[in-house]
């Protein structure tokens, strides 16, 4: 776990960040807002071996710099808030960015300007406003949390695509032929020289009229009925199967030790 501290202009902004924080899955324990207590109180105290800026050096951790935890200390007694956050190695550089984005204070920059105010690196504190925590890490809290946090293995189920067919149908023409008899009639006059009596019809005929004689004749009509003389079935046949998932899930395990006066007093390597 890294600890990335911000100094910013006042509470307000300090609290947006801690929002932001809070949207990329910062846990809120993780999280410390130091703000001036408006109160006519010292900002000196005996927090960290009588030193003023102890409680801020107290929240930035142990390895860090007199120097820059007096300057952090300073900006919070002028007013400023400052954010502490620990965070992963994954998560540190978004950490980083959302305090860019939100103004973080350059605070090698107002360390010197406070410099030419008047302001001495060292000296006893001013009478003031002294810094308080609003989040997690309070000094004058005897609590402490530790997290214990498991991983839980969900197992999901999406569909893939791992195969088919693709069918085509397509019209195709081929030349065929069929035999066929047609009747056609043809009519021919003919002249034929005749002599013989008179009879009953030829005198019923011996009168004017129109006689008229039509030729037929028969022509292929061609007619085409479509028929279904095959079908293609294409039809799925779905089954179950059982797959084993094969992961891992990690756990914070705590390890409690009881310590006697002597190793509790003992420094830590």
């Amino acid at each position: 776990m890294k600890t990335i501290v911000g100094l910013f202009k006042n509470p307000q902004e300090a609290q947006v960040v801690v929002n932001d924080l809070a949207q990329i899955g910062i846990n809120r324990d993780n999280v410390c807002v130091s703000q001036p207590e408006s109160a006519n109180n010292s900002g000196a105290g005996d927090r960290n071996g009588g030193r003023p800026f102890g409680f801020v050096r107290s929240l930035l951790g142990l390895d860090v710099e007199d120097s820059d935890a007096e300057v952090y200390s300073e900006g919070v007694r002028r007013g400023n808030a400052l954010v502490s956050v620990k965070a992963d190695d994954a998560k540190a550089n978004a950490v980083v960015d959302i305090m860019k984005r939100h103004g973080v204070m350059d605070v090698d920059h107002h360390a010197n300007e406070w410099q030419r105010s008047g302001w001495q690196r060292g000296a006893a504190p001013a009478t003031g406003a002294r810094p308080t925590a609003t989040a997690r890490g309070n000094a004058n809290s005897a609590e402490q949390r530790i997290p214990v946090t498991q991983e839980e293995l969900r197992i999901g189920k999406r569909e893939v695509v791992g195969g088919g067919v693709r069918i085509y149908t397509r019209v195709t023409e081929q030349p065929v032929q069929e035999n066929v008899t047609l009747h056609q009639e043809h009519v021919d006059v003919q002249r034929r020289p005749v002599n013989r009596p008179v009879n009953p019809g030829d005198v019923a005929a011996f009168k004017e009229g129109v006689v008229e004689v039509t030729e037929t004749s028969e022509q292929a009509v061609v007619q085409k009925n479509a028929r279904v003389v095959e079908e293609v079935v294409v039809r799925k046949d779905a089954q179950e199967r059982q797959e084993t998932v094969r992961d891992t899930v990690r756990r914070t395990d705590v390890k409690v030790e009881k310590l006697d006066a002597e190793r509790a007093n003992r420094p830590q390597p």
